[in-house]
């Protein structure tokens, strides 16, 4: 039952990165388009 609440635990903070690091690249992009 732990391991399950880890994995969750670990696709959440994943997908969190993975979204914080595409506003970042959207706005690093939109500075160097501008």
């Amino acid at each position: 039952m732990k391991y399950l609440i880890a994995l969750l635990l670990l696709a959440f903070t994943s997908l969190g990165f993975s979204q914080n690091s595409g506003i970042i690249v959207g706005k690093v992009l939109d500075k160097e388009l501008n």
